[in-house]
């Protein structure tokens, strides 16, 4: 399974653009999450971990696993003996760490679960710090809706999706999807936003495995059907063990179907992505032996993305005209003529 680097990752999305192959794109919290250089974000899955062993104080587990299976064990508990509003209120304590510019009675309102007050602050996206990756996401909406701006799914709580479509000036619509839906069951003009594990608002929240791993087959079998019809880009999303990727390995193993799959890793280390999404990349095999699932390493979201915007805005210069060929000029009258 070859890794691509990100020049080839940001062709084959512009080649999308000129054959007209709509885009899919399934975005994880890579996008969303704060920067190494400093730049604010929804809250990292250690900062949640950390702030709900708080929480627990004495009732925190004593030790935890590192990553994902930590963050799953410490909300185990707080579902167990703070119950699913204070998990709600840890994710709303999330999201709007990336609301920086927020006014604090809404912020307040909202921490509390105001769904009015969520709502205000979702549509000022002014107040929001948005990375250059998700805001290229909403300009690509409006360059090329018909391309890029079709479908959005995302694993993520937060309304960044939706607060860059709406600086941007598209239109678009969100399906949350605690449970289970058929993505067809929604219609509407513009950008379909799903939210497939909950939204921070008016909706719970999927985090343990029981809820990751339930059956959702109305969901499951429209993800299929749209995966057959897309190229499906996927963004700073890792694979949890979810409806996504349960539909998506099942597309890849249909040998009548035909779905496309960019998968972009942030690393640029191969023998990293190898060895930490090993499990990944043995269930994606299938799709890649047909080459219908190409990898790509080093993409990073916030420059690659951009630089498509930039290149839709400012199409390629047309190649010169061919020379044109010397002619004789023509003779004035009464010059001899040559033999």
């Amino acid at each position: 399974m070859d890794l691509f680097d990100s020049s080839a990752f940001e062709e084959r999305l512009l080649s999308a653009h000129a054959d007209g192959r709509p885009v899919v794109f399934l975005v994880g919290s890579g996008l969303t999450c704060p920067t190494a250089a400093g730049n604010p974000g929804v809250a990292s899955v250690a900062t949640v971990t950390a702030r709900a062993r708080d929480l627990l104080g004495t009732m925190a587990p004593a030790s935890l696993s590192p990553g994902a299976d930590g963050y799953q064990e410490v909300l185990r508990a707080v579902q167990g003996s703070r119950g699913p509003e204070a998990i709600n209120r840890l994710v709303r304590e999330a999201v709007l760490e990336s609301c920086p510019g927020g006014p604090s009675d809404l912020r307040a309102r909202a921490v509390r679960g105001d769904e009015a007050a969520c709502d205000a602050l979702a549509k000022e996206p002014t107040w929001w710090a948005l990375r250059a990756g998700i805001t290229a996401l909403g300009e690509l909406a409006v360059l090329a809706p018909e391309i890029y701006g079709r479908v959005v799914l995302t694993t993520n709580f937060d309304p960044l999706i939706s607060v860059a479509l709406r600086k941007a000036g598209a239109r678009f619509y969100e399906t949350l999807l605690p449970t289970d839906l058929s993505l067809e069951q929604t219609r509407a003009e513009g950008c379909h936003v799903v939210h497939a594990h909950g939204y921070w608002s008016g909706s719970d929240t999927l985090h343990l495995p029981a809820q990751l791993e339930q059956p959702r087959p109305r969901f499951e079998a429209s993800l299929r059907r749209l995966f057959g019809q897309a190229c499906l880009v996927v963004l700073g999303y890792g694979g949890w063990a979810d409806g996504f990727t349960r539909a998506l390995f099942n597309v890849l193993e249909d040998g009548g179907a035909f779905p496309e799959v960019l998968w972009a890793f942030y690393s640029t280390n191969e023998v990293d992505i190898r060895r930490n999404y090993a499990s990944l990349l043995r269930r994606l095999e299938a799709g890649a032996l047909r080459l219908r699932v190409t990898f790509y390493q080093g993409i990073d979201s916030d420059l690659v993305l951009p630089r498509i915007v930039q290149r839709l805005r400012v199409p390629a210069a047309p190649p010169p005209p061919p020379p044109t060929p010397p002619q004789t000029p023509p003779l004035s009258p009464g010059a001899p003529k040559t033999q």
